[in-house]
């Protein structure tokens, strides 16, 4: 296991005092990981998720070029036809066409409707914005998983100094899984939005539910892939080998921890609909911090089981 002396003092240790160890000594915490301890570790150290939600936020702050570039801000407006016979059908009139019929369809099919078309600026944005993001997701989840882990095994914390070196002794590996996490992702996506628009066919609804079931499954992988980056010296291969073992072996608890994500997220969306502008602001400062306590909270046990507990 990867081990590292606490030492030094920075900005964090100012807000939340040099020694933090309070967590480990307390002994009303048992071993178990029942819902009870979740609340009580989640209450002791919600300053420190709520910074490691900064972290992750400003780490990965290429995110809001990409956010830029979607958001039509950099577009240029214009208008187009809203059907495909119009061009057909106003080049006819152009050539004399012109009859109460042909006015008629012109009225039902010369319907323009509002277009943003891509500038080089947004290219721009969105480009350099997927680029960075590409470099900096795994690292700057690795140091986040890094705290995130050590919080639920309520030992010394010193928030700044463990996420630099979680961020530098993981570089080059979480940089590898950080890419093709993110590639995996946004091609599962892709595909389950691509299929539900072709529902009907037998093939796209059978490839529809195949791409849900790879996603939640590749989303149980997901915890367990970080939190063996910065516990254990394993090489990429065993990484994914270990994480696809686990998510069916600890299926339940992996179920449980997607319902706990997505009941965070839904709550969010709903804050969102009631008003927009606190909706936009949690996941800045603290839902991505709860999501990723949850996952490693219900994870972490089943690594320690399986893979810890044995050779002590």
């Amino acid at each position: 296991m990867k081990k590292k002396e606490k030492k030094g003092c920075n900005l964090f240790d100012f807000f939340y005092g040099k020694d933090r160890i309070e967590d480990s000594l307390d002994d009303d915490i048992d071993e178990s990981r029942g819902i009870k301890n979740y609340f009580k570790i989640l209450g002791r150290n919600f300053n420190r998720i709520f910074t490691l939600n900064i972290y992750a936020v400003l780490g990965n702050f290429s995110i809001f070029f990409i956010i830029l570039a979607l958001s039509e801000n950099l577009h240029k407006a214009t208008v187009e036809p809203v059907s495909n016979l119009f061009g057909p059908l106003y080049g006819a009139i152009q050539l004399g066409a012109v009859s109460p019929a042909t006015s008629a369809l012109y009225g039902a099919y010369g319907v323009q409707t509002n277009v943003a078309i891509w500038t080089p600026w947004a290219w721009g944005f969105l480009i350099a914005g997927a680029l960075i993001l590409l470099v900096t997701f795994g690292p700057v989840t690795a140091g986040i998983t890094y705290n995130m882990r050590n919080i639920v095994r309520r030992e010394p914390i010193f928030m700044w100094e463990d996420f630099k070196h979680a961020f530098k002794s993981n570089f080059k590996q979480s940089l590898a899984v950080g890419i093709f996490d993110l590639v995996t992702l946004v091609l599962l996506v892709y595909n389950i939005y691509f299929y539900y628009l072709n529902l009907g066919r037998y093939v796209m609804n059978v490839m529809f539910w195949v791409s849900i079931i790879m996603l939640l499954f590749y989303t149980f992988m997901r915890n367990y892939i970080y939190l063996m980056i910065v516990t254990f010296e394993l090489s990429i291969p065993k990484i994914y080998k270990n994480a696809l073992i686990f998510s069916v072996l600890g299926f339940g608890r992996n179920f449980i921890s997607f319902l706990t994500v997505a009941f965070i997220v839904i709550i969010n969306y709903a804050i969102m609909l009631a008003y927009l502008p606190i909706g936009i602001v949690l996941p800045l400062i603290i839902t991505i911090g709860l999501c990723t306590y949850t996952a490693v909270y219900t994870t972490w046990p089943k690594i320690y089981k399986v893979m810890i507990e044995p050779y002590i």
